[in-house]
């Protein structure tokens, strides 16, 4: 009768116990945060290295998502004792997204058993884009009638966000990234425009959007083949329409 081999580091021991910790964190410690925010960040990269150090040595991807949530939860203390107001959170999400799409790249080299990891760091990019996104929207009513930088952050974020998928699709992934950087390109360039000028002139924006979309989808024609590049060339249609509508609002 074989006997079951225990494993040596207690993972799943350590994920509930961070997951403990972290919800102590949230719940208790709102005002320790607000005054000893790098401290706390400290502390909870610490988390992130235990939850990195237990999906290297158990290869289960899975516990990634814990060394991702404790790093992002970190990396915000960071700008926020530095200063960084939290309605600016969305546009800082942009570096963290990056990152993510740096990382997830550099582990698509990784052999086929060990798939998952670079699956579930974008899988946590595309969480991460969602969550910020609505963030964003939330308070773009509010942050347009502050002056300065601040009620550009909408238009900042979805451009850059435009900027990330549209590099994730460069790098060889699936082709519904073209669509997500569309959509973002021309939210972002309709917000920027609406903030710095009038909402009458979306329109304009939308239409600039699809020219961009366009210009890049030709621009790629020689390299790429046509099933590549047509992707590019379906989503100015909507981005057009859009921008007539807009027109005769």
């Amino acid at each position: 009768m074989k006997r079951r081999r225990l494993s040596v580091f207690p993972a799943e021991a350590l994920h509930r116990l961070g997951m403990l910790i972290a919800f102590v964190l949230i719940v208790a410690s709102t005002e320790f945060i607000s005054t000893h925010s790098f401290l706390t960040a400290g502390l909870v990269f610490i988390f992130s290295l235990g939850y990195l150090y237990a999906s290297v040595t158990t290869r289960r991807a899975g516990f990634l998502y814990g060394a991702m949530l404790f790093s992002a939860v970190s990396f915000f203390l960071i700008c926020y004792g530095l200063g960084a107001p939290v309605t600016s959170f969305p546009l800082l999400s942009v570096v963290l997204v990056v990152f993510l799409l740096i990382v997830g790249q550099c582990l698509n080299r990784l052999p086929d058993p060990l798939r998952s990891f670079p699956l579930t760091v974008f899988r946590v990019m595309n969480m991460t884009v969602v969550v910020f996104s609505v963030w964003a929207l939330a308070q773009v009513s509010d942050l347009m009638i502050q002056e300065g930088l601040i009620r550009h952050v909408a238009a900042f974020t979805f451009i850059g966000y435009a900027g990330v998928y549209l590099a994730h699709r460069m790098m060889g992934h699936r082709s519904m990234y073209t669509y997500i950087f569309s959509l973002f390109l021309m939210l972002g360039g309709m917000f920027l425009v609406g903030g710095l000028w009038s909402v009458d002139l979306c329109w304009l924006a939308a239409m600039a959007s699809a020219g961009v979309i366009l210009l890049i989808g030709t621009g790629l024609h020689r390299e790429k083949e046509y099933i590549w590049c047509r992707h590019f060339y379906f989503c100015s249609a909507p981005i057009i329409l859009v921008s007539l509508i807009f027109s005769v609002w």
